[in-house]
């Protein structure tokens, strides 16, 4: 009795795995961007308001509190 096996050489990537990559790339880049901004508005308004001496109380409730974050 034999038997073969058949195999198909495919290659490596193929297009839309490629596209998949770069959609996956692009996306976390946008929001490493927004989470970057957010972290410098956060760490700006930290030192105005030592230097100019401002004592407000802040309620953030929303998902991109900062502080929630870490």
């Amino acid at each position: 009795m034999v038997s073969s096996i058949r195999y198909i050489k495919k290659s490596i990537f193929d297009i839309q795995d490629i596209i998949d990559i770069l959609r996956f790339i692009l996306v976390n880049a946008i929001l490493s961007l927004i989470f970057i901004f957010i972290s410098m508005e956060e760490l700006d308004w930290s030192i105005f308001s030592y230097r100019e001496e401002i004592q407000d109380t802040v309620i953030d409730n929303s998902s991109w509190n900062i502080n929630k974050i870490f």
